[in-house]
This record gives structure tokens, sequence and C-alpha cells, in this order.
């Protein structure tokens, strides 16, 4: 569109719009994000000033000579190599693999005019439509020449604050294109779909693209209509400005984009009004353009395919070396897709399975496509049709353990092997304990052990461990490491399988320290139970900070040093009476607060809870494990009628200690393998004037 005013004029009131929206549909954020940088920077933007009037004296003698020899003459293929980096927490932002691939396909047929929407393009418009000439690919190599099928997964809780904070690892800017993936805006970016700098204007480490995870291609999360969205956002990232020029909100006012064949318009913005005829009537204005906010958008002028190819080989914005013959080596992507890493996925969110079940495996190796495939599933059993050689199998597991799975690829360009270890667990279908009750101190081991496994389903990387710095009773306890967490983590600690049904109207306690940081800390500390394996999950509890709070909000590294710093928390296990099979869990999930630390969990009938906030006893077993004997001590407050037996897993009493009435004071009895108490797990059981309490016993 030819400009009738001063480019400085122009500028001076630069991106002053704010977003908007509508109809659940968001607009480009690129114009605030410019401002916000030229505000910083105002020296950068003079220099910008400078180089837009030099392209527009570019741009207007190109357009003199005409775009017709431009549009039937062979031209070079820019190739551009991309890397997305999708910043989640494991949720739907989380993107898959093939959503990436198709808004590749999308960009790609955009900018080479092949888009099959193109075809509903007014008429008057095909004439001046412009096949670009740029190609995208993901790249194959980073910036280290390690094989990537560039696509870069980041755990962050900054997917739900986007803005240039979020664009963590940049790969080199004039080595790829950067586009970032987030679940949410912030801030000034709050109202966007997306948003990116043109060249030259980004702050350092920020240039590319950042989009809502939503808004990328036409399938999964996305949809078609949103999926020129990054089209749209490559467009400024090449040095296109919105139609109706900067400085203006859309739909608005007839601006100026500096490009000789787009129409005047105030764009259309949310709405396809393929018949808007405001700036230059009774002619109707190109809502059409990828650069509007239409959302029915088709094409590029050849004024735009000028205006970017320009900006390509300018080296003073930094986009020249991106699609030169050494950097396309550098990144891979300048010859056929070699097949250098070998990965698979599962259809379970966890590999944890009942025996007996079968699970889906997939081959989601890259970058070449293997001609031949070799997988072991350890003990599991391709289900018929299913072979080791195909790209997705399902498999039986019918034998409880632990299973390594492995996966060999090949094809001409060579092969590729990846082992995941420990990867599939089966679980027996026969519980691990029967016994009227359970308890579990966390003394024998560290965690995660052959009882007990430790969860972190967003990838963070502070589990649950055992902790020999506190404890309730005996020397050790269940400790999470949450001073300094990151909002929204989310850290789980599952239980072996119980046969519930041996435990009349079960009730769960267990021991708890923990401290916020300030009041307003809103952790959250759920209890689950599974019947099924872990396959699904129900809440039974959750209890919120200031309930879990068992000392004062500190903002130390909070670690309990004396009894008094606990505090017991109670559950009702309703309706799991007929349950053979069960699991429980504990999720905790931070939203800023402190440590947190679980110990003497007891799981009995009412009746067999033995109430050690009321009746302190310090029970202890040491040393535990043992090869030999240990030593199992209490304190009585009063002269009680005290029971002390040993049973096995199956609930059998193997051996009474005592059954007597003992004095107040101090009490230790030794427990020797024997023929009776042979290597194995056993429980003793503590009865005080008929309340119980159990602990768990190894004998080596």
């Amino acid at each position: 569109m030819k400009s009738t005013k001063k480019i400085f004029l122009l500028f001076i009131t630069l991106f002053a719009y704010q977003y908007a929206t509508a109809q659940g549909l968001k607009m480009c954020g690129t114009d605030e994000a410019e401002r916000e940088f030229f505000n910083q920077h105002p020296d950068l933007y003079k220099k910008y000033l400078l180089r837009e009037e030099a392209k527009k004296l570019v741009d207007e003698t190109e357009a003199q000579r005409g775009y017709a020899s431009q549009r039937t003459a062979a031209q070079q293929i820019y190739i551009i190599p991309v890397v997305f980096h999708v910043l989640h927490q494991f949720g739907t932002e989380n993107i898959s693999d093939a959503q990436i691939y198709d808004v590749i396909r999308v960009i790609n047929e955009d900018y080479s005019k092949s888009n099959s929407d193109y075809a509903n393009t007014v008429a008057q418009f095909q004439s001046i439509a412009g096949n670009v000439g740029i190609e995208f690919r993901l790249a194959q190599l980073d910036p280290n020449g390690n094989c990537t099928n560039g696509i870069d997964r980041i755990y962050s809780h900054l997917t739900n604050n986007g803005g240039d904070n979020a664009k963590l690892n940049p790969w080199p800017a004039d080595e790829y294109l950067n586009i970032w993936t987030v679940k949410k805006f912030s801030g000034s970016h709050a109202g966007a779909a997306a948003y990116a700098y043109l060249p030259g204007n980004a702050p350092q480490g920020a240039d590319g693209i950042i989009s809502l995870s939503s808004y990328i291609g036409s399938i999964g999360t996305s949809s078609a209509n949103f999926s020129h969205t990054i089209s749209h956002e490559i467009g400024h990232w090449i040095d296109l400005l919105h139609p109706w020029g900067t400085g203006n909100q859309p739909g608005t006012f007839c601006g100026d984009d500096f490009v000789s064949d787009t129409p005047q318009t105030q764009g259309s913005p949310l709405v396809c009004n393929l018949n808007l005829s405001v700036c230059n009537s009774p002619a109707i204005e190109n809502v059409q353009n990828f650069m509007d906010y239409s959302y029915c958008t088709t094409m590029f002028t050849s004024g735009q395919k000028l205006r970017m190819r320009n900006a390509l080989i300018d080296p003073l914005v930094g986009r020249d070396n991106l699609w030169s013959t050494t950097n396309l080596s550098i990144t891979g992507v300048d010859a056929q897709a070699t097949l250098c890493a070998a990965n698979f996925i599962t259809d379970q969110a966890t590999n944890n399975i009942c025996e007996n079940q079968v699970i889906k495996f997939s081959d989601i190796s890259y970058n070449g496509f293997a001609t031949s495939r070799v997988w072991d599933f350890g003990t599991g059993v391709p289900v018929a049709p299913g072979t080791v050689n195909d790209s997705s199998v399902s498999v039986l597991y019918s034998t409880p353990g632990i299973n390594n799975v492995s996966l060999l690829i090949a094809n001409s360009t060579g092969t590729a092997n990846v082992t995941k270890t420990a990867f599939i667990k089966v679980q027996s279908n026969t519980a691990t304990y029967s016994s009227g009750s359970y308890s579990e101190g966390f003394e024998t081991t560290a965690l995660p052990n052959t009882d007990w496994d430790v969860v972190s389903p967003d990838g963070g990387i502070r589990k649950w461990k055992q902790s020999l710095n506190a404890h309730y009773t005996g020397a050790a306890c269940a400790f999470l490491n949450n001073a300094f967490a990151d909002t929204g983590d989310v850290d789980e600690l599952v239980s072996p399988s119980i046969d519930m049904a041996l435990i009349a109207n079960p009730t769960m306690t267990f021991k708890v320290a923990y401290a916020q940081k300030t009041t307003g800390s809103k952790d959250v500390l759920g209890v689950y139970i599974s019947s099924n394996c872990g396959k699904s999950w129900t809440l039974k509890k959750a209890i919120q900070a200031s309930t879990l709070a068992s000392v004062a909000a500190t903002t130390n590294n909070f670690v309990p040093t004396t009894l008094a710093m606990w505090k017991e928390q109670s559950v009702t296990l309703s309706g799991l009476t007929a349950q053979h099979n069960v699991r429980f869990k504990f999720r905790f999930v931070n939203s800023g607060g402190n440590n947190i630390y679980i110990d003497d969990i007891n799981i009995s009938s009412p009746t067999g809870i033995f109430n050690t906030a009321e009746n302190p006893y310090q029970f202890s077993i040491s040393p535990n494990p043992t090869n030999s004997k240990s030593t199992f001590s209490f304190y009585l407050n009063d002269k009680s009628k005290t029971e002390i037996s040993v049973v096995n897993v199956l609930g059998e009493t193997v051996k009474i200690i005592t059954k007597e009435e003992l004095t107040t004071g101090q009490h230790s009895f030794e427990i020797e393998k024997s023929d009776a108490l042979k290597s194995g797990i056993y429980f003793v059981r503590l009865g005080v004037n008929g309340n119980y309490f159990t602990r768990k016993m190894i004998i080596e």
C-alpha cells in the first residue's frame, strides 16, 4: 500500500493499542512486544526508523519494475532450520510431536502458496498472490552437533507465565528459528495468541516466536481455525507488518505496511468480512492476507514476498546466515533425514501395570523412517497379529516383575538403538501385604525401594527421599525437599499393594511435619487410593497447607527437631473392605510452601489404632533389617496390659513375645532369627490396654 505519511510521523505513535479478544479468539502480540522493547531502547528505535526508510525506497523501486517476472521465473528456495521449545508441566500444553509436524506442514504450504484454502481467495487478489519461496525444516542437529528431532521439551512452571521470560534454552538465532510454546501468557501479553519481534529488534536471547500451545497447527490442542497463526508470526519475524500499519488499532484506521501491492485496509479483526470496503471504497480490502486478523486468511502478496526475501539477505538484521549452505549442514537439514535416534512411548500415563494387562508401544524414532526394527519387551509377548518388527505393538505382560524394554531400528542411513531400564513394572494381582494391619516408618532402606515407588509426574528433580535427619519414631522418615521447589511441582510417594479385605473399616493415620513459608502458602497434600495397580486413582482426602502445617510459617529451611513439631493426620478409607489389592499414594503439589516430612503410617481397624499422639510411646526396632536379632523398645506411661507378637505377611501369628501386665517405664525385648522367624518380612504387633500398633521388621 502506498504510504501517504512520513515514516517518522507514523512510527512516533508506535504500537499504541492493547490486545483484544472476541469469541475466544486472540490476536497477535507483536506490536505490543515491539513497543515495550523500543520504550526501553530508544536508540535502537531510531536505527529501526532509518532501516525502514531504506527498505521503503527499495520496495518502491522494485514495485515500479513490476512483479510479473518474479512470479514466473525460477527462484532460490530459502531453507530455514526450526526448533520448537515446548514448555510444559505434563498437561495438554505438552503438545505431541504430530502436532508440531502438522504446523511445519501448514507453514510450508502457506509460504509456497500450496495451502488448500488458497482456493478460497477472492479472485481479484489471486493475481497478486505470491509464492514466497521459503521452506521450513525441523533441525536434525542441535547446537552441539547432537541428533535432534527439532523438538526441545522443557518442564517449567513458566508455561503458565508466558513472555520473554519464558524463552528458555534459546538456540543460536542466526542458526535456527526458535519457536516457544506455552500454556498461558501473562502481563502485557495476556490477551495474545502469539508474538514475534521484527528482524534486528529482539532483546538478547528472545529472537523468535512464542505462541500459545493451542495455536500450533490444525490438530491436537489447536484447530484449523488457528492453523495459520505461526505463518502470521513468521511474517513478522521476516519483516512484515500488519496491513493496517503500526500505531493503528486494527479495525479503526486505514494504515500503511510499506508494501506497495497491499491495498489500504483498516483490517478485519476476528471477523471474516470478505466484502470489507472502507479505505478505498468500492474496492474491497485484502482481509484474507496472512497478516490480517480475520481468521480466514489464505495468502501473501508478491510485495510481501519481496520484503521478506529482502530481509533474508540483509546482513544488518541477522537472517542471512540461516539459509546459508554452511548453516544448513550445521543444523542437519541439508540432506536426507538420517536415522540417528531410537525412541518409543506407551499408551499408559504410568508404566506400572497389573499382570495380564496389555500395553501398547509406539516407535517415535527420528529422523529418518525405519525400514526394519526389532523390539525386546522383556517378559511381554506381542498380541496377535503384532510382531517384534512392527512400529506399533500391543504387548501382554502375564508375569509380575520389572522389565527392560529395548528397540533396534535401521534403514539405509544406519542403525540406532535404545534400552529403557526398569521401564515396565508388572504388579501381581495378589497383594504384597495381607494382614489385619499395615505400618511403615521408612526405617529400612532408601526411597524408592521394592515396596515404595517415587513418582515425579512433572519430571522435576526434587523427589521424595528417606531422611535420616528427622523422624517421629525410629531414626528415619520420608522427606520432600519442597523449600526450593517451583510452584506447580508435583511429587508422589506410592505404597506397595495391601489386601484391605482383611482390615475391617480401615483408617489410616500418619505423622506429618510441615511448614508454610508464609500464611499465604497454598500447598496441598492429597491421599489417593487405587485398586487397579495404579491405572486410576481416587482422591480420599486433600489436606490444605493451613491444616497440614505443624509449626508456624518460616522461610528458613524447615527441619523438625522435636516431637512437638509433628502432628497426626487421619484418613477414613471407606469402601475398601472388599478390595484385595489396594495401593495408596501421597501426592504433594507445591504452591510456595516449605519442606514436608511423613512418618509412622498405620492402616488398621479403628479399634486397633494406637494413638501415639495421646500415648507418646517411643517405639523402635534396631537394627532393622537384621540377620540375627533386633531389640524392640517402647515406653509405657502407666502400668498397662501389654501384648507383643510377631505376624507374617499373611497375618499369621508366628511368635508371641509376651502377654502380661507391665510397669511404667522403658521396656525392651529381643527378637531373634530362628526356625520360626526365617528370612522375610514380618510385623511386630504391640497391644496396650486393647489398642494395637504394628511396625514392619525385615530379617535377612
